[in-house]
């Protein structure tokens, strides 16, 4: 009997000991998490100065000292992305379903205004619109015009908010303007065959046929294989090998 009564305590005190020992590695784990959280917090409200202004209308980026960005979504960390985007941006705000916090125009306004060039929350913003007419909706705080104004004005060397502007501006048959965003994103394009390949589709679009080929040219000798833009030249005639 005693032989077992010790042998009850030894197992008590294992288990004590045994769950002592849990508790303190899950409170370290705690621990990491809450460091990692808060790190990460920080990176999540920092903010990168803004090149200029934008237009009066536009509002600013005199955001408190609270409030999250503006940040360069090209640069931000992806850690930094994910916490806005997993409770603001999901598949379901990009693809104009549902809102997570609000409603959908709500999320997108609030991922813009935490990346002003967010450029997959710039096309949603735009789309959005025009299911609705073009009208300014209520819960998007600015208007399309502006949302781009602002970007631009943030980051006025990001090409992909160009070219987006560009084929926005077409979609309503504002071509003087669309031109303009063409010709700064052609000369933002360096070398990157993408880019290009993108500015010849703006550029065809604008019945430019010769800009269109010299584009697609760079596109396709760097490399880039998608056949859209070469397929539009040579049913107008105009591909040369």
């Amino acid at each position: 009997m005693k032989t077992k009564s010790i042998t009850r305590g030894s197992s008590r005190t294992v288990y004590k000991l045994a769950s002592a020992v849990g508790l303190v590695f899950w409170m370290l784990g705690v621990s990491v998490v809450c460091a990692q959280e808060a790190q990460m917090q920080r990176g999540y409200v920092q903010r990168h100065e803004p090149a200029q202004q934008p237009s009066i209308a536009c509002g600013d980026f005199n955001y408190s000292s609270l409030s999250i960005g503006p940040l360069d979504y090209r640069i931000t960390p992806p850690d930094v992305r994910e916490l806005v985007e997993r409770r603001h941006f999901t598949k379901d705000v990009e693809q104009l379903k549902q809102g997570i916090t609000s409603s959908v125009g709500g999320d997108i306004n609030y991922t813009l205004r935490a990346f002003p060039n967010h450029p997959r929350a710039l096309k949603a913003a735009a789309e959005l619109a025009r299911r609705k007419g073009g009208h300014r909706l209520a819960h998007l705080r600015f208007s399309i015009d502006c949302y781009f104004d602002r970007a631009i004005a943030f980051r006025p060397d990001d090409v992909q908010v160009r070219i987006l502007w560009a084929f926005e501006l077409l979609k309503s048959k504002q071509r003087a303007a669309a031109l303009e965003q063409t010709k700064v994103a052609e000369s933002l394009a360096k070398n990157d065959p993408m880019t290009h390949y993108n500015v010849g589709l703006l550029y065809f679009e604008l019945g430019d046929h010769g800009k269109a080929m010299a584009n697609a040219k760079i596109a396709y000798d760097g490399g880039f294989d998608l056949p859209g833009l070469r397929e539009k030249l040579s049913k107008a005639g105009q591909w040369k090998e």
